[in-house]
């Protein structure tokens, strides 16, 4: 996914010009994170590059979470492969999908893995990774204009994953209450986030009014909190992706389900919590 990136100079930090990552004395964040940026290993310090969702030009870098550490351990060479198969699906920004699903090789052209591409749409396109017997869900940004540029519409998943992160750690009790929880992010870069693929039961009964007004409450107040207290811009033009309709209860119902996974335990997975939008003033 290289060609979705520019080349820039950055000092020869590891840290330099990465938005929103905090590592403590440990090198992680508070949720465990690590972070490999671009360039890190060059001598120069060259690396690549993204435009941000608020305009600012950002150093590249794979935001990996604990369950990212031992999934890549269990496959060396995993984050090579995904982006060789997405860089058949996607050459040059254009999505290909004469064929929908691929096989992925190692460097001795043995199969490692497979790569489905489900479809696309919102601001993402939609991919499953199987790989150990295993079920991934890949996103990637779709090349699409709106306004002055495509990036005005999408935020780098690094963000999506810290802010997910976040509302899942900072709100655990309150989303344990509605028996919501958040998708599991396994890695995420500006271009491409990886999360555990969860199986729908289509149980849309456990999905409710009442639960949808609830976690609409909770979330703007948080995301208030979080812009007003910390001047953080990673809350920056986000709001919740969640319409209540406060007579029109079974509408409301339906139109947020595509946000949810329903498991068949009857937990609900919130996969699409927030919407990114630039302002145009």
């Amino acid at each position: 996914m290289s060609e979705r990136y520019t080349r820039e100079l950055f000092p020869n930090d590891s840290r330099a010009g990465i938005a929103h990552f905090k590592p403590e004395e440990n090198g992680r964040d508070r949720f465990g994170n690590r972070l490999i940026p671009s360039g890190l290993f060059s001598k120069d310090g060259k690396g690549l590059a993204y435009l941000d969702g608020a305009g600012i030009n950002i150093k590249a870098g794979i935001l990996i979470s604990p369950d990212g550490e031992d999934f890549i351990k269990e496959n060396p060479g995993i984050l090579k492969w995904i982006d060789q198969g997405l860089a058949i699906f996607e050459k040059g920004n254009k999505l290909n999908t004469t064929q929908t699903k691929i096989i992925l090789e190692d460097d001795d052209k043995n199969p490692v893995g497979a790569l489905e591409y489900i479809k696309s749409g919102g601001q993402s396109n939609f991919y499953i990774l199987v790989v150990g017997g295993k079920k991934y869900a890949i996103k990637t940004h779709r090349d699409r204009k709106f306004g002055e540029a495509k990036e005005s519409i999408s935020q780098p998943y690094i963000n999506e994953m810290l802010q997910t992160q976040s509302v899942a750690h900072d709100l655990e009790r309150r989303l344990a209450d509605l028996n919501v929880k958040m998708a599991n992010f396994i890695f995420a870069s500006g271009q491409v986030s990886c999360t555990s693929y969860e199986e729908n039961a289509s149980n849309y009964l456990k999905l409710t009014f009442e639960i949808i007004r609830q976690l609409q409450f909770y979330l703007n107040i948080y995301l208030s909190m979080k812009r007003d207290s910390s001047n953080n811009p990673l809350w920056e033009n986000v709001r919740v992706d969640l319409e209540v309709y406060n007579d029109y209860h079974e509408m409301t119902v339906n139109l947020c389900r595509k946000n949810f996974i329903s498991r068949a335990d009857g937990e609900l997975v919130w996969i699409d919590p927030f919407i990114h939008f630039r302002s145009m003033f």
